[in-house]
C-alpha cells in the first residue's frame, strides 16, 4: 500500500472516530432528555392517582345543577363552621361506615375543608362501584 493510501485511510479512521463520538454524545443526550420526559409523565400519572381527578368549581356547579349530590367529607365541627349550601356531611372518618345508598350511576361531587382527603374518598367510592364520582377538592375552590 502506498504512503498516500495509508494517510487517506488514517484520515478516514479519524473522521469516523469523530462522527462516532459525536453520535454517541447526541444519543446519550437524547436518552437523557427522553428519560426526563418519561419521569415527568410518570410523576404526573402518579400524582393524578394521589390527588384524584380534580374538577373545577364551574364543572361541579354543572353537575349539581343536573341533580348531582355534593358530599362534604369535613369533620362535623368544621362542617358546622361553614359548608357549601346543599352539601351533605359525611365525615371522611365515617365514610366507610356511613353506608351511602345512592344509585351507582348518580353523579357525586366530593369536597372537603382543605382537599387533602378528597381524592382518597373518590377512590373509595369508585371501589364501591360508584361510576360518576368527582373530586372538587377544597371548599375554597368552590367560592
Amino acid at each position: 500500500m502506498g504512503l498516500f493510501k495509508k494517510k487517506k485511510l488514517q484520515e478516514e479512521k479519524r473522521y469516523i472516530g469523530k462522527v462516532s463520538k459525536n453520535y454517541r454524545f447526541k444519543s446519550k443526550k437524547a436518552a437523557g432528555v427522553l428519560t426526563f420526559i418519561l419521569v415527568l409523565i410518570a410523576l404526573y400519572m402518579g400524582l393524578q392517582g394521589v390527588f384524584g381527578d380534580k374538577i373545577s368549581a364551574y364543572k361541579a356547579k354543572e353537575i349539581l345543577n343536573r341533580g348531582g349530590v355534593l358530599i362534604d367529607i369535613s369533620s362535623e365541627t368544621l362542617y358546622e363552621k361553614g359548608h357549601i349550601m346543599g352539601a351533605e356531611n359525611v365525615p371522611y372518618d365515617k365514610l366507610k361506615e356511613s353506608g351511602l345508598e345512592y344509585d351507582h350511576e348518580k353523579n357525586i361531587v366530593i369536597c372537603g375543608r382543605n382537599g387533602i382527603r378528597t381524592s382518597k374518598a373518590v377512590k373509595y367510592l369508585r371501589s364501591l362501584g360508584y361510576k360518576n364520582v368527582y373530586d372538587l377538592g377544597s371548599l375554597d375552590s368552590f367560592r
